[in-house]
């Protein structure tokens, strides 16, 4: 009996430890499963991830290859169109009134000057052109004729400083031929004891070069410079010459103008601008002049983007203006005040075509060594039709 109760505990522990180990490997089977197949599982949608990635790449490379082939095609056609011109012609009228401390008008002082000009350039051209052709009569001389041609060509570029600072700068080269003549001589120079210096005309080619620069020193503040030079080749026409008649002298004159100063920008509708200005005439065998001033500026536009501005000239101490014969010697020398006030104005009739308006007064008080001192008023103005296309 004891025998047979051994041999079944014996089968029971047998069968209990067999059953255990099946249990122990079928959990440790599941668990490896469950955790290979989320892994194969993820590694498909990353895969899948990874591929819809690169799928839209190549998709997008191909779209930006196509827009790139467009874009190139594009500008080659860009390029190979021609270039537009554009085009400012004006039409203008100016008059410059002379007359005494009394405002009495001054005979012979009345100069009216029709002219008519244009502007051109070239789509994406540097390159500015000017034309312009002016008339001028004189009020009390029907026999006077004055005409003046210039041409010039302006070169336009910007730069930017190690310190980001931007600016502009630019040059121009041009010509201009002014001359006049009349054919009459006063009844004084017709005798022979006359032995002054009276010229009937005058013919000047000059050769004009003025180069300008900008610096942008704030959004607010930038500094403006230009200089001026006109050398002049200057043929003067005498009807009398001393005691000779009807000769004519050639010599190289020349004219400069300088300026340098600043603009303040309050907001988009209004800047002021002051500025330095030198002037210095040498005209063999007429005229040495030379003046300092000091210029203030205002600018305002308006909504439609007509603009107002009015200016003062202020001169800086006196000017001197030393007057030569025909043999180059001095004749008078006069000590000159030459300040000036005036406003400008500029309407759009559309966004294509504009008036301009111009008047200064210039009150002059002019100090001769040989005689006495005189005050005059001297008026200028102009009117001008501009239009663009």
């Amino acid at each position: 009996m004891r025998t047979k109760l051994f041999f079944i505990s014996l089968l029971a522990c047998c069968t209990t430890i067999l059953s255990n180990e099946n249990i122990d490997n079928t959990i440790d089977l599941d668990i490896e499963g469950v955790n290979i197949e989320e892994q194969m599982l993820f590694d498909e949608r990353q895969q899948n991830f990874i591929n819809s990635i690169k799928e839209q790449l190549e998709q997008t490379k191909l779209e930006l290859n196509k827009y790139k082939t467009e874009a190139e095609k594009n500008a080659v056609i860009v390029k190979n169109m021609p270039k537009k011109w554009n085009h400012e012609v004006y039409f203008g009228v100016e008059q410059e009134i002379n007359s005494n401390a009394d405002w009495k008008f001054l005979d012979g002082s009345l100069a009216t000057s029709p002219y008519v000009g244009m502007f051109m350039s070239k789509d994406g051209s540097k390159l500015l052109y000017d034309f312009q052709f002016l008339k001028t009569y004189i009020d009390d001389n029907e026999e006077y004729n004055r005409n003046r041609f210039s041409a010039g060509v302006t070169y336009r570029d910007s730069f930017k400083l190690n310190d980001s600072k931007t600016g502009n700068w630019g040059i121009r080269v041009g010509y201009r031929n002014d001359s006049y003549h009349w054919d009459s001589m006063k009844e004084q120079t017709s005798a022979s004891s006359y032995s002054g210096y009276i010229r009937k005309g005058e013919e000047r080619n000059e050769i004009w070069l003025r180069p300008t620069a900008s610096l942008n020193m704030t959004p607010k503040i930038r500094l403006n410079a230009s200089l001026s030079f006109r050398f002049i080749d200057r043929e003067l026409d005498y009807a009398r010459f001393g005691n000779e008649y009807s000769k004519t002298t050639r010599d190289w004159s020349n004219i400069q103008e300088h300026m340098i100063g600043a603009r303040y920008t309050f907001d988009s509708k209004n800047f002021v601008s002051l500025d330095y200005l030198f002037v210095r005439e040498d005209l063999k065998r007429t005229l040495l002049n030379t003046e300092n001033f000091a210029m203030l500026r205002y600018f305002h536009f308006f909504p439609n983007r007509d603009t107002l501005s009015p200016y003062v000239r202020i001169a800086l101490g006196n000017g001197e203006q030393k007057y030569y014969n025909g043999v180059k010697e001095v004749i008078r020398v006069d000590d000159v005040s030459r300040p000036r006030i005036g406003i400008q104005y500029k309407h759009n009739l559309t966004p294509s075509t504009s008036v301009l308006l111009d008047v200064y007064y210039r009150p002059q008080t002019i100090n001769p060594d040989n005689g006495p001192k005189r005050d005059e008023n001297f008026f200028l103005w102009f009117a001008e039709l501009n239009h663009k296309f």
